[in-house]
């Protein structure tokens, strides 16, 4: 079975991960790093062939990457927005919503430069996007992860005892 996180932007699902592979010795695959690598930087996807191009690109990964058995799936911070992508991750694996409060999401989101739906006002943006997303992970998800005050070992370690 994989285990597929997902969660917010800046929520920490690529930093989970590694941690799960370290404790697990599973190879994690992280689908903004696999469109990256095929396609090149999401913010020129976004910039040059627009979101729904980019979602396109990501249903595609994900449908790949749901076909591994045994891995850690790292997921962006919009795919499970989208029942396609929920339903192939789900046929091989188990979902994990990472559950970040949101005053960490704006205070991790405050640096960020990077993501595409945050850029110009990340604070307000992320305020939007998680009122817009936070029970759409939770409808998605197997098992919700909360974060609040937990190490990257502590929530990994969560994590796998729901897996064994």
């Amino acid at each position: 079975m994989n285990i597929v996180l997902c969660g917010m932007p800046c929520s920490g699902k690529s930093a989970v991960g590694r941690e799960l592979s370290k404790k697990s010795k599973r190879i994690v695959i992280d689908t903004d790093e696999e469109i990256k690598i095929r396609y090149g930087r999401i913010s020129d996807i976004f910039e040059k062939q627009g979101e729904e191009r980019f979602r396109e690109l990501e249903s595609e990964i994900v449908a790949e990457v749901s076909k591994n058995v045994g891995v850690i799936i790292s997921t962006g911070g919009g795919c499970v927005l989208f029942k396609r992508n929920v339903d192939a991750l789900k046929a091989g694996g188990k979902i994990f919503f990472i559950d970040v409060p949101l005053d960490v999401l704006c205070e991790r989101a405050e640096g960020d430069s990077v993501r595409p739906l945050l850029s110009g006002d990340p604070v307000g943006k992320m305020k939007a996007l998680y009122a817009e997303r936070h029970d759409v992970y939770k409808t998605a998800a197997d098992v919700t992860i909360l974060t609040k005050d937990k190490s990257l070992a502590k929530i990994a370690d969560e994590i796998l005892s729901q897996v064994k």
